[in-house]
């Protein structure tokens, strides 16, 4: 349990379902995403909260306008490209930014805004979030290597899972079951369904290689 009382769940990757379940996927992968619309980093193990993995696109880059970061504008997203240039992980409580030239600054520090702001070409600067919700979707993302083999053969090329943003990873082997992406919750020994299949995000068409380009892939498949 947290401080406020809210259920904590402890995945773990490579774990699967409980002894007696037939085993039709595995955890593969863990990812967490810092900041949001920035590069995140690989997890040997997570806690799973109400609001998502623990600290998963807890902070974001915000303008002048309140607006955050992202590969889109809307009412609550700004597009801002070159995001995925950057990096965030967690060795604390706060994330560290990498930057492409290789400086790795603290967010909330004055230099990481002017760093962040000179690289996106705008004033901005790193938030954590508050009544605005960083996610686009469900809190959640799931993605299984069947959907990856099924999006590789329509787009003819192999597709590295961290296109999709998703935060899980389920290896699934079953020959003949359709498999979608979409959120979810996943504890060691529970998996609940998927809820929703999300819309495509943009960040499924930008590199992960911080390239800015990279091979397409259909629209319908993220």
């Amino acid at each position: 349990m947290s401080a406020d009382g809210s259920t904590v769940r402890r995945i773990d990757r490579d774990s699967a379902t409980g002894a007696g379940t037939p085993v039709t996927g595995r955890l593969a992968r863990i990812r967490r995403y810092p900041v949001k619309s920035l590069a995140g980093e690989d997890l040997e193990r997570a806690a799973l909260e109400p609001r998502g993995l623990a600290g998963d696109r807890a902070w974001a880059v915000r303008d002048l306008d309140g607006k955050l970061g992202s590969g889109k504008s809307t009412r609550r997203f700004r597009r801002m490209d070159g995001l995925l240039e950057l990096a965030a992980t967690y060795p604390g409580d706060t994330p560290l930014i990498t930057l492409p030239d290789g400086r790795v600054l603290p967010a909330g520090a004055p230099a990481t805004d002017q760093a962040l702001s000179a690289h996106v070409g705008r004033p901005v600067s790193l938030a954590r979030e508050d009544e605005v919700s960083h996610f686009d979707e469900g809190p959640v993302h799931l993605v299984t290597t069947a959907s990856l083999r099924t999006l590789a053969e329509a787009a003819g090329h192999d597709v590295d899972p961290r296109r999709t943003r998703a935060n899980l990873l389920v290896d699934w082997q079953t020959d003949g079951t359709p498999s979608t992406a979409g959120s979810a919750a996943r504890s060691r020994w529970d998996a609940t369904s998927c809820s929703a299949s999300p819309r495509r995000c943009r960040g499924a068409s930008w590199s992960t290689s911080r390239r800015r380009n990279c091979p397409p892939i259909p629209v319908y498949c993220a």
